[in-house]
């Protein structure tokens, strides 16, 4: 993804997205990340782009232990 306010606009989207939900793209690591609170703890994902990280989270937010 390419451009800083490119960039920002597309972690807002995440985090609008999936409130409680903090998302950035790490400069240094070329990776996308976010940190999710769940009952369990929190959770850190990573991904290579930014569909991938949404995919990740919505996936997170389904796992079953989530509703415990």
């Amino acid at each position: 993804m390419s451009g800083n306010a490119e960039t920002r606009r597309a972690a807002r989207v995440l985090t609008e997205m999936f409130p409680g939900v903090q998302a950035w793209y790490g400069e240094a690591t070329g990776e996308w990340w976010a940190m999710i609170s769940l009952p369990t703890g929190d959770r850190l994902l990573s991904a290579p782009d930014v569909h991938q990280l949404r995919e990740q989270i919505t996936l997170t937010k389904a796992w079953p232990w989530h509703q415990r």
